[in-house]
């Protein structure tokens, strides 16, 4: 008989996929609801299989998978998830995994995959693309990337798609002193002398692919004296023109340019001649480079070219329409770039208007086609325990076992109205339709009532969760009580569900301020994982997490705090987040409310 252990936080699906497994003759040894718990029972049990949700707290799926194929390689690793399968199969599979099902699709192929990967096999969407990108090279064993290893391997591809230091320390949860080790190292290996050396290497041997800033065209010296004095009277007729030109070679130092190219800068020509644009003061020095190689890039290619482009010059962005054309000698050889712009920057307003305009529809369209996706993503899993259980109860079961199958069903059930009113009241709020009831009530009593309804989940987690009301000193307001409730329990809910240790504790003030008005704040703090800083503005946002291993949601609808946000607005008050990552997160929600006589 098989063993089997399954990962998932949701005790719903835990018990859904019991079912499903112990009717097939497999033994459930263990269930686990978070990335730490997993790692120490799977090592010490050992099971031939474990289904895993990647959304797990603690330790992410994806870093449970490698350290299990580490640690426990006999452990055959399916997962079981609500996460995309476009994205995360193939990331899966990479880290160890055996298989992936999507919870979206029928959950009866979960028995499917078990039994293929406990015969061998796995178990993979077919339209995945799991293959990783092969070094190509006309023989393998000349090809200098053999020395690094996996780590300095994905270092230098993320180098040469242009990622910062920092940026890869995140994508690898390294340090960005880390990362710079790395860096080093690899430069060291490949004995690459600069970035572009680097880059070349990158791009020659199949890591990425060629792009604009490829060097492959021989690079010839400055222009000889007779090429010169061509370019003397050339100089006579391009001088009078009223758009700034100028002649490059194709290192990108300046042979030549008009005097409109020089008022264009405010510079000199014997402080430009025979230098490269980051070699002067042309460009803001933080540009100049990049700048100096768009331009080589262009040359090389020997294709003539236009472009718009806003550049920064003399401290002010101006709108040019740049051009370029290769500059040949008579035998054909490529010896540099004449080029100029014209200033556009008093362009038509109104054809600006329009492209605001039209990117403004199109970011609602977006908008719109993302809620959609994901209201059928959400509601698809639940739908697919409760068709499983029914087609369990239906079957030929014991009644016990029937009974549970039917629970479950009905859980699920209430997930997907729980669901249903999630999007339904956040549809009535973008429209102005909800309308506001407020009723004199005492404020303690109602926030006391809400906190205590979750005692008993913080507690199941081993979380503390404490109220203080001292600040509260008058408490009699006119509020909306089902408004109210859903903030409250919107932040508790969510501080709960991100927290693995610790608690969370919930403040209220409420001080009068005369003229009949009461300033009440709620502020929710908990110890629990933090927000990035590049992530907290759009916390409020529905549907705005980041798909990605580092940042996997937790379950819930991915709107609660968004229908926090507005129904806070409705009620002409603010709600602010301050965050750190590691250390937790405080929400706070400000509001006027009258006072009852």
């Amino acid at each position: 008989m098989s063993t089997v252990m399954i990962v998932d936080e949701h005790p719903i699906a835990r018990h859904a996929l019991r079912l499903l497994l112990e009717s097939e003759g497999h033994i459930i040894v263990a269930e686990a609801s978070n990335g730490t718990e997993t790692l120490e029972i799977a090592r010490r049990l050992r099971p031939n299989l474990l289904l895993l949700e990647l959304s797990i707290p603690g330790l992410g799926g994806l870093e449970v998978i490698q350290r299990l194929t580490r640690q426990a390689p006999e452990v055959r690793v399916l997962v079981v998830t609500e996460q995309s399968t476009e994205y995360f199969a193939a990331r899966s599979h990479e880290a160890g995994a055996f298989g992936f099902i999507s919870k979206q699709t029928d959950l009866q192929q979960v028995g499917m995959a078990v039994k293929a990967l406990l015969n061998g096999h796995t178990y993979f969407p077919r339209d995945t693309v799991l293959a990783v990108s092969h070094v190509q090279a006309t023989k393998i064993e000349d090809n200098p990337l053999k020395a690094l290893s996996a780590r300095e391997l994905t270092v230098l591809q993320m180098l040469a798609k242009g990622m910062t230091n920092n940026v890869i320390g995140e994508r690898l949860l390294l340090s960005e002193k880390t990362i710079s080790t790395y860096k080093t190292r690899v430069m060291h290996k490949l004995r690459a002398g600069s970035m572009l050396e680097l880059f070349d290497i990158a791009r020659r041997y199949g890591l990425v692919e060629t792009t604009a800033f490829s060097d492959e065209a021989p690079r010839s010296p400055l222009l000889d004296e007779a090429r010169q004095r061509e370019l003397d009277l050339m100089h006579e007729m391009i001088d009078a023109l009223p758009h700034a030109l100028c002649v490059r070679d194709v290192e990108g130092r300046l042979i030549t340019c008009n005097n409109r190219y020089l008022e264009q800068h405010g510079l000199k020509l014997e402080d430009v001649v025979g230098r490269r644009m980051y070699e002067t003061q042309e460009w803001p020095e933080e540009h100049a480079r990049f700048i100096h190689e768009r331009l080589v890039a262009e040359t090389l290619k020997g294709q003539p070219y236009s472009a718009d482009v806003v550049l920064k010059i003399q401290g002010k962005n101006r709108v040019l329409r740049h051009w370029g054309k290769p500059y040949r000698d008579s035998a054909g050889n490529l010896l540099g770039l004449i080029c100029g712009n014209v200033d556009i920057t008093d362009r038509d307003d109104v054809l600006l208007d329009l492209r605001d305009s039209s990117a403004r529809l199109e970011a609602i369209m977006q908008a719109k086609e993302r809620f959609m996706e994901w209201v059928t993503d959400e509601m698809a899993a639940p739908l697919n325990n409760i068709a499983a259980m029914l087609d369990l109860a239906s079957g030929a079961l014991e009644p016990a076992k029937q009974a549970e199958a039917i629970a479950i069903a009905h859980s699920a059930t209430q997930v997907m109205q729980e669901l249903l009113g999630d999007f339904r009241s956040y549809l009535r709020l973008e429209a102005g339709k909800h309308v506001l009831r407020p009723e004199p009530l005492d404020i303690t009593e109602l926030t006391r009532k809400i906190v205590d309804e979750f005692q008993a989940s913080a507690q199941a987690r081993g979380l503390s969760l404490q109220l203080d009301m001292a600040g509260s000193l008058q408490t009699s307001v006119w509020l909306d009580p089902h408004a109210f409730t859903r903030i409250t329990q919107a932040l508790l809910s969510n501080a709960l569900r991100f927290t693995d240790r610790g608690g969370v504790s919930v403040e209220l003030r409420c001080i009068g301020l005369g003229q009949g008005l009461i300033k009440v704040a709620l502020m929710v703090r908990d110890t629990g994982i933090g927000v990035p800083e590049e992530d907290q503005g759009r916390m409020f946002e529905a549907f705005s997490q980041r798909l990605d291993d580092l940042g996997i949601r937790r379950g819930g609808s991915g709107i609660g705090l968004a229908i926090c946000k507005r129904l806070v607005e409705r009620m002409n008050g603010n709600i602010e987040l301050i965050s750190s990552p590691g250390e937790g997160t405080c929400v706070s929600t400000n509001l006027m409310l009258p006072a009852v006589k």
